[in-house]
């Protein structure tokens, strides 16, 4: 046709650089939680729990080998790496690139948490 093809993957990807304003030669991988700050008291206590999201239905936190790992009942094969940064703010790394890495803010009741933001990457 005449035309050059568009760079989708290119164009997606600087798009989640800009989101989460990440370097270029900067990585994205299970070795940013080594990064992770340690997670306050009242949110460790509580923060293993089953929640309910009405766009992805059972979504369940656990420790899983001292990890925190997030689980979709929709998506049993699909996982996410949750990484505390700090006022109750953890990143996820979802086990599928094509999700991303989104961050998830969680809410405080009484000192539990009573539930969070679950989101992928816009491109999803």
């Amino acid at each position: 046709m005449g035309k050059s093809a568009q760079d989708y993957t290119g164009a997606a990807l600087e798009r989640r650089r800009q989101k989460l304003k990440i370097p270029n030669n900067e990585k994205i991988t299970e070795e940013s939680a080594h990064e992770s700050l340690e997670i306050p008291e009242p949110i460790k206590k509580t923060i293993a729990a089953t929640y309910y999201c009405p766009g992805y239905g059972k979504a369940t936190i656990k420790y899983d080998n001292n990890r925190l790992m997030l689980y979709l009942e929709n998506h049993p094969n699909l996982t996410g790496l949750l990484i505390y940064k700090g006022n109750n703010v953890f990143d996820c790394l979802y086990s599928n690139p094509l999700f991303g890495k989104c961050q998830f803010s969680f809410k405080l009741v009484n000192k539990e948490v009573s539930g969070f933001d679950l989101c992928v990457d816009a491109f999803i």
